[in-house]
């Protein structure tokens, strides 16, 4: 038996690399029969396909967790935008009428405001603001619409702007083609069920609305941490809820994989 425990492979080294197990999970390549021969008695190889399908596994459950918590947010969605809401893709813009870099949209709330813009990277996000709420609080984004079956929905914490509490959140190609409504609403406090989408929402906005997570003035809280603060001294948060409120004062990125990659994107449409 080879007993490459706690070798990594090289050149020379038969073992097979974690980028091999990757695309033989994925069903991109095929088994060689010395790959079979060799991880048959390889038990460093074993571990490292094991560590694979359990990566896989996880990869599943948040998925589908994040499902979950969309569908929870969609059910309870109240203010909608009064213009339809649309994401341009890259094959219509080519053949199209040009996009307009901003888009704006009104709400029953005279105090909200939201736009797409585009990015001069080519990428889409939607702006928010607020006129009157205060930084630290928990907003829901949901965009769907009568021929979605999955909606797409994002959690977002008002920071301080120059006149009003804003937001940014990215819109990316998960978002289905077909959602046609956007909706924001205050939220409240989360339940189980959106716990995973609340922490990919934190771990997202530490990545595109950065500065929600920042220490705010003088090194006090983030933004975000206020309102997981502010949670918390509330009360009747569960366990799940709990957790995530604890990783935010914490500062701490914890799971579950980036909702931003491809093979996010395409699961949770």
């Amino acid at each position: 038996m080879n007993d490459n425990g706690d070798k990594h492979p090289g050149a020379n080294s038969p073992c097979l690399a974690p980028s091999r197990f990757w695309k033989l999970a994925f069903e991109q390549a095929g088994w060689a029969a010395l790959e079979i021969e060799h991880v048959m008695g390889c038990r460093r190889c074993k571990q490292d396909l094991l560590k694979v399908f359990r990566a896989i596994r996880g990869r599943e459950k948040a998925v589908a967790g994040l499902a979950v918590g969309m569908a929870a947010l969609a059910a309870c969605a109240r203010r909608r935008a009064r213009q339809a809401f649309a994401l341009p893709r890259h094959t219509v813009e080519m053949g199209g009428t040009p996009v307009a870099d901003e888009l704006p949209f009104a709400f029953d709330d005279p105090g909200l405001k939201a736009s797409r813009c585009r990015h001069s990277d080519g990428t889409y996000w939607l702006h928010l603001e607020h006129e009157k709420l205060s930084p630290g609080t928990l907003l829901q984004v949901v965009l769907s619409g009568s021929g979605v079956e999955k909606p797409w929905a994002r959690y977002v914490v008002l920071r301080e702007g120059f006149e009003s509490s804003v937001a940014q959140v990215l819109l990316d190609e998960s978002v289905p083609a077909g959602a046609d409504q956007l909706y924001l609403d205050r939220a409240d406090l989360p339940s189980a069920e959106v716990a995973a989408l609340l922490r990919a929402s934190f771990n997202l906005a530490r990545r595109h609305d950065p500065v929600s997570v920042e220490a705010g003035a003088e090194g006090g809280p983030s933004a975000w941490q206020t309102w997981a603060r502010d949670a918390l001294a509330r009360g009747g948060a569960g366990d799940e809820v709990r957790q995530v409120l604890a990783e935010v004062l914490a500062d701490e990125p914890v799971g579950p994989p980036d909702l931003n990659r491809p093979a996010f994107g395409a699961g949770l449409r």
